[in-house]
C-alpha cells in the first residue's frame, strides 16, 4: 500500500514538474512530429465529406464536413510552420492543443445545429478528442495532457448539457441516422475522456523516467556525459 501511494505521489510531482531543458528540448522535437501527424491526418480528413455523402447523408452535414476539412487542413499547415521555426515557443503546444479540441467541438455544435442526436452520437468526429488527447504524450510534458484532456471533458460536457437543455420533448433526442442521445451513453464518454487522460498522463510519465534513467549514472545518481 505505502509503494502504490510512493508512486501515485512521484507520478504527481513528476507531471506537474516544471519540465528542464532536456524535457523542453525533446517537447519540442514531439511538437514538430504532432504538427506532421496532424497535417496528415488534416489531408486524410478531406476523405470523409466525401465518404459521408457516398452512402446518403444530408447535403448539409457533407457541406459542414468539407468545410471543416478545409479549415483544419489550412490551420494544420499554419501550426507546421511554426513548429519548423528554430524559436521555440513555450505557448505552442498550448496552443495546438487548445485548437485540437476546440474544433472538434466546433464540428459537432455544427452537427448538432442541424441534428440535435448528430451532435453527440457522431463518433467519427468525436474520436478526434481521443486523438488531440493521445498526441499530447509527444509533447512530454504531463501539464499539457491534464490540459487538453481537462478541457475536452469540460467542452464535450457543455455541449451534452446544451443539447439536452435545448430538447424540449424526447422525440428531438432521437434521429434516424443517428439513434437516440442517452444521458447514460454519454455519461460514459466522459468517462472515456477521463480513463484516456489519466492513461496518457502515465505514458508521459514513464517517458521522463525513461530518459532519466539514460542520462543518470545507476551508481551515483548524478548526470552522466549523455545526459
Amino acid at each position: 500500500m505505502r509503494r502504490s501511494m510512493q508512486w501515485f505521489r512521484d507520478l504527481a510531482a513528476t507531471v506537474l514538474a516544471q519540465p528542464d531543458e532536456v524535457m523542453l528540448e525533446i517537447g519540442a522535437g514531439g511538437e514538430l512530429l504532432v504538427a506532421r501527424v496532424r497535417a496528415l491526418l488534416s489531408a486524410l480528413i478531406l476523405l470523409l465529406p466525401l465518404a459521408n455523402a457516398a452512402r446518403g447523408a444530408k447535403a448539409s452535414e457533407t457541406l459542414i464536413g468539407l468545410a471543416a476539412a478545409v479549415f483544419v487542413n489550412v490551420m494544420a499547415q499554419i501550426w507546421l510552420a511554426l513548429a519548423r521555426r528554430h524559436t521555440r515557443h513555450g505557448w505552442l503546444p498550448y496552443a495546438t492543443g487548445t485548437y485540437d479540441i476546440t474544433t472538434t467541438t466546433a464540428v459537432l455544435v455544427l452537427l448538432a445545429f442541424g441534428d440535435r442526436v448528430a451532435g453527440l452520437n457522431s463518433l467519427v468526429v468525436w474520436c478526434f478528442y481521443l486523438i488531440g488527447i493521445t498526441m499530447t504524450a509527444l509533447r512530454n510534458d504531463g501539464r499539457l495532457t491534464l490540459y487538453v484532456g481537462g478541457l475536452a471533458i469540460v467542452q464535450y460536457g457543455l455541449l451534452v448539457w446544451g443539447v439536452f437543455a435545448s430538447a424540449s420533448n424526447p422525440d428531438q433526442l432521437v434521429s434516424v441516422d443517428y439513434g437516440t442521445a442517452a444521458i447514460a451513453a454519454q455519461a460514459e464518454r466522459l468517462v472515456l475522456l477521463l480513463l484516456m487522460t489519466l492513461l496518457t498522463v502515465t505514458i508521459v510519465h514513464r517517458m521522463q523516467r525513461l530518459v532519466e534513467l539514460t542520462g543518470r549514472d545507476n551508481l551515483t545518481g548524478l548526470p552522466n556525459r549523455l545526459w
